[in-house]
């Protein structure tokens, strides 16, 4: 639905973007039901070490990416000034770092589906950031799209609430709190 509608958007390649878009959110699902499948709970394995061999990991196996774009000018690399390096940095502890750790406690203690479906409400949160802050205007696909998301959202949460019992025994016994 989305294609359809950028297909008049100023970006070079609407189609691919979407695709790669698609192709990303498919790994990050499978990603998602590969930790719960994998680590059965946060004692097996402490998310911040997790999450920091997944960073080491990206280190040294994907930079080499970055070689290969530079030299077939498929992306030029060059040095950040001080002031992105900066903002790079605090967007690694707060929009990655943090951001990974809590999706990673809200994976084992939810499901991969309400985690992703709760991470996808920044869909109509932009949407409406975008209107009020930026005066975009959108076609009505897009605002059809956020609602069909937070429905999703509310109908997929109403129906697990046996685990959500689980989560609130869970945190009470991890907090020491007796009926």
């Amino acid at each position: 639905m989305i294609s359809v509608v950028d297909n008049g958007d100023t970006g070079t390649k609407p189609m691919l973007g979407d695709i790669l878009a698609i192709l990303g959110a498919i790994s990050c699902g499978i990603y998602s039901i590969l930790i719960v499948k994998l680590i059965p709970n946060e004692k097996a394995v402490p998310m911040p070490m997790f999450f920091g061999f997944v960073g080491l990991f990206n280190l040294l196996l994907f930079w080499p990416v970055l070689v290969v774009f530079h030299y077939l000018n498929i992306e030029p690399f060059e040095l950040p000034s001080l002031t992105i390096i900066g903002m790079l940095a605090l967007n690694g502890v707060f929009g990655t770092v943090l951001s990974d750790l809590l999706w990673g406690f809200a994976v084992l203690l939810t499901s991969p589906l309400i985690t992703t479906l709760g991470i996808s409400l920044t869909i109509p949160l932009a949407l409406v950031v975008d209107i009020f802050l930026n005066d975009k205007h959108f076609v009505g696909a897009y605002f059809v799209g956020s609602v069909l998301v937070v429905l999703g959202f509310f109908v997929v949460n109403v129906s697990t609430r046996e685990r959500e019992v689980r989560f609130w025994k869970y945190m009470k016994k991890k907090l020491g709190l007796n009926d």
